[in-house]
């Protein structure tokens, strides 16, 4: 999967819960039809995220959700060891339509 942040506090919680929480929600420990990744030990499933962009004026140093860096949420098993991931330290009013005006470009929208 993929995902955008755009700022932090509970709805990047709540994308990066979803990769580690297949356990909870189905009776396998698996999502049907995806391949996940093994815990030693137990029998959890986690899906990381392969690929995230999080845009936020949130600095990791005062310790706040909007300002954790995505390299903490690979410890986690939120985001992939090697995945592409980038923060983007900027007001999202202004970097969301650049990035989007670049996605359109490049896919000849």
């Amino acid at each position: 999967t993929g995902v955008i942040y755009i700022g932090g506090g509970v709805p990047k919680d709540f994308i990066q819960l979803f990769a580690v929480t297949p356990d909870l929600m189905y009776d396998r420990f698996e999502i049907p039809g995806r391949k996940g990744l093994k815990r030693k030990g137990v029998k959890e499933t986690f899906y990381p995220h392969k690929y995230a962009v999080q845009i936020t004026t949130d600095s990791p140093q005062w310790g706040g959700l909007s300002g954790a860096t995505l390299e903490e949420g690979i410890s986690w098993g939120k985001e992939a060891v090697g995945g592409r991931i980038v923060t983007v330290y900027c007001d999202a009013t202004i970097a969301l339509p650049i990035i989007a005006h670049a996605v359109a470009e490049r896919l000849g929208s």
